[in-house]
């Protein structure tokens, strides 16, 4: 994911492997709020009605966390603003629907056109296809019998989608083009057969045409087919 440029990169190591770039995102973001005196926990939402009695308060809302971070990066980079113009959409995605509100926030940066993971980068996991938070199973949602096997889980944005475009690219490509060239063909011979050829190119005369014709130099006279009979 790209830096945003409110955000101080100097003084961090460089990000060798893909781990450490996920602890400088976080790194940043955190820094460039301490900076600006801006908690790093979002206080409790009270209930928007009171007599609702199933408006459940909103909790507090950590935002040292990786998905938070990669939430207001986004929208940051997105609209062009200073990353504090979005942390009150960056806190209302994750309080309504989590780390997999990302999934639906990056789906609404690109028009609300489904994102094919397998050729844009995840904001999230940045192509690896795992969860980089460690989650439990319980979490997750794993069968039962994966309880206590160590094991990685798939990405919640990207649904663990393998993310190769330098390899799919040609394939699909290629797809592309065969589907493009059958198109072609189909549309020709839907052209035939609506539009057949006209007399004048096959060098052949209707008998219709036949019936109507008129000895030169004289409109009056009969059809040859009426003389002929």
């Amino acid at each position: 994911m790209r830096n945003h440029p409110d955000v101080d990169n100097e003084g961090l190591p460089a990000a060798g492997s893909i781990e450490e770039e996920f602890a400088r995102r976080v790194t940043r973001i955190n820094g460039y709020l301490i900076e600006r005196g801006i908690p790093l926990t979002a206080p409790e939402l009270p209930r928007q009605h009171s007599d609702d009695p199933w408006g459940a308060p909103y909790g507090s809302l950590d935002r040292s966390t990786l998905a938070w971070c990669t939430a207001v990066l986004l929208l940051a980079l997105h609209h062009d603003t200073p990353i504090e113009m979005q942390i009150p959409a960056a806190d209302a995605v994750l309080r309504e629907s989590g780390v997999a509100g990302l999934r639906q926030l990056h789906r609404d940066l690109h028009g609300g056109a489904p994102v094919d993971y397998e050729y844009i980068r995840c904001p999230y996991c940045s192509g690896t296809m795992f969860d980089p938070a460690p989650v439990s199973c319980q979490e997750t949602g794993c069968l039962h019998y994966l309880h206590g096997i160590e094991h990685d889980h798939y990405c919640p944005v990207c649904w663990g989608v393998d993310y190769q475009p330098e390899i799919l690219l040609p394939e699909r490509r290629e797809y592309v083009a065969k589907l493009f060239a059958e198109a072609l063909l189909i549309a020709g011979a839907r052209r035939r057969r609506r539009w057949p050829r006209s007399p004048a190119r096959t060098g052949k005369t209707s008998r219709r045409a036949r019936h109507r014709t008129r000895p030169p130099g004289d409109e009056h006279a009969p059809s040859t087919s009426d003389t002929a009979t």
